[in-house]
């Protein structure tokens, strides 16, 4: 009855909703507690609580009750906070309405949507601001909801903002706990394993649980200036993005790594930087990025995002992956000081062989030589002679060969060759292979191929490892990488399927490189089935695509 107001039975009922509200610690749960709760209070059939986004001029979340999920399922988006919803959200007060059809500014129900009569609805306030507004429709006792049950439910919605006050620190609580669980496991990692790799991925896998996100990815610089590839992959049902490689410029991950700023999405569907593989799939809603950091150096981004239609990332989640990304650039940090450590122990290695054949196997070989031209005239058997000769001959041929190997050992101790640089592509391209290609050298190459040339062949590379890793299904891939004094040839051999649709861009760009440098490109069934890509151009030229 309009005139009615708390007595000793309603607020034993007003106490024991509070009661059944006040141990949820759990925020999700709490909110769905709340409103079954306040339908229960005051004898709805319908419920529900919308939580305000940052604006708080729309909802961002929107909880119902008295609905399964098939009938929510028709419904589709939940409502934005328009119409009566709206009213409420802009005056902040308390309303009830006795038939909502003649209510001014209803907005209407969307189709598959149930008829609904009367209306109350109150604010929850959480530290002296609203955090939503509780919906209940449809009074089952009586025609219109009363006076008293709208000081019930408005004495619910205070012991609400409470609640969830406190499910709110016990979330920081947790997620903070979480995180320095997470801090110490991975730190514990970097002292204890050597495979950055894993590192790497037990960032990603933490950020994206603690972050409550579907998928998280990092992404770096390949060899191939102006290009970034997907390194670093957790989530499942994403497994198309690991290895995809896209252009730094208009990529949220190129703005990122140009400016240092993180950038936050509401929906990185919509957005215009379609470069970027997450923001391309049309499948990612919220989204963040931020940058990798190592030795004061922009390296990479960390990403966590959810699907589309998911409720935004708040600040504490955007604190929480700046955690991670810092904790990912330590690992880097590692990574590139024991990389360090290895180089220069291979260059003292190097060197030293390189000094242990010069003043000790070739010198041996050149005593060797000269005492075996003193004794040609001594022999009198012609064919003894010719032997000897011919022995002379490949001994002259093996300094010749050790010279040029003496030499490649000290240019490698200056620059990373094409021979490095081949062995890092490979072993980046195992991620998306699933197996490391079988990789063979042969000829002089860090010394008769400059940077222009070994940066073209490299692309050719990258796409032929690409097209295997997409199309072919192989189990098998071998890469031959071969240099004289006028041709540098490239082989990559699978074991695979064998061509297929796809794969034509691929091919089209391999031969486009070969034609401009004035070589050839031939492709071929392998000796075991699978395709065989030759790459053939002469050392001569030396122009870049493009140049």
């Amino acid at each position: 009855m309009a005139g009615e107001h708390l007595g000793p039975r309603s607020l034993r009922q007003l106490l024991d909703a509070v009661l059944a509200i006040g141990g949820e610690l759990e925020l999700d749960r709490a909110l769905r507690r709340i409103v079954e709760a306040a339908v229960a209070l005051v004898d709805a059939r319908y419920g529900a609580l919308g939580v305000l986004d940052e604006t708080h001029r729309g909802l961002s979340e929107f909880i119902p009750v008295g609905l399964d999920d098939d009938a929510v399922q028709a419904i589709g988006h939940f409502p934005k906070g328009l119409g009566l919803l709206g009213a409420i959200i802009e005056d902040a007060r308390p309303l009830r309405v006795p038939d909502l059809e003649q209510y001014p500014r209803r907005a209407g129900f969307p189709p598959n949507h149930p008829p609904m009569t009367s209306f109350l609805g109150v604010p929850i306030v959480v530290r002296g601001r609203v955090f939503g507004n509780l919906y209940l429709t449809d009074k089952t006792s009586a025609a219109a909801f009363s006076d008293l049950d709208e000081e019930l439910a408005t004495g619910l919605a205070t012991a609400a903002g409470m609640v969830i006050e406190n499910a709110r620190l016990h979330g920081r609580v947790k997620r903070r706990e979480a995180a320095l669980t997470a801090t110490q496991e991975i730190l514990l990692a970097t002292t204890e394993s050597a495979d950055d790799r894993s590192m790497l991925q037990l960032v990603a896998d933490r950020a994206r649980e603690l972050a409550r996100a579907d998928v998280a990815t990092i992404a770096g610089s390949t060899e191939v200036p102006g290009q970034l590839v997907i390194d670093i992959l957790s989530g499942p049902g994403f497994t198309g993005l690991l290895g995809e490689v896209f252009p730094s410029g208009g990529s949220v991950s190129g703005q990122v790594m140009s400016t240092g700023e993180p950038i936050v999405l509401e929906d990185a569907a919509n957005d215009r930087r379609v470069q970027q593989p997450q923001v391309e799939s049309g499948d990612i809603g919220p989204a963040m990025w931020v940058a990798l950091n190592a030795f004061g150096t922009c390296v990479g981004t960390l990403s966590v995002a959810r699907t589309h239609g998911a409720q935004p990332f708040d600040d504490a989640a955007l604190e929480l992956l700046l955690l991670f990304a810092a904790q990912a650039g330590l690992v880097l940090e590692v990574q590139q000081s024991r990389s360090r450590l290895v180089h220069l122990s291979t260059l003292e290695d190097r060197a030293r062989i390189a000094r242990d054949l010069h003043d000790t196997v070739i010198q041996r070989l050149f005593a060797t030589g000269l005492s075996l031209q003193s004794i040609i005239g001594l022999a009198d058997n012609e064919s003894v002679r010719a032997r000897i000769s011919s022995a002379v001959d490949d001994l002259d041929t093996t300094i010749r060969h050790i010279r040029t190997a003496i030499f490649g050992l000290e240019r490698s101790t200056d620059t990373k060759g094409v021979r490095d640089r081949t062995l890092n592509l490979c072993a980046e391209a195992a991620r998306t292979l699933g197996f490391e290609p079988q990789v063979t050298f042969s000829g002089p190459l860090d010394s008769v191929v400059r940077s222009a040339l070994a940066d073209s062949m490299l692309s050719v590379l990258r796409e032929a490892l690409s097209n295997v890793a997409r199309h072919a299904a192989a189990q098998h891939v071998a890469v031959e990488v071969a240099a004289d004094a006028t041709e540098l040839v490239l082989c990559v051999t699978d074991d695979g399927v064998g061509l297929g649709a796809g794969q034509g861009d691929g091919l089209d760009n391999m031969r486009a490189r070969a034609r401009l440098l004035g070589g050839a490109t031939t492709i071929e069934t392998g000796p075991h089935g699978g395709v065989r890509v030759r790459w053939s151009v002469p050392l001569a030229i030396e122009r870049h695509p493009g140049s």
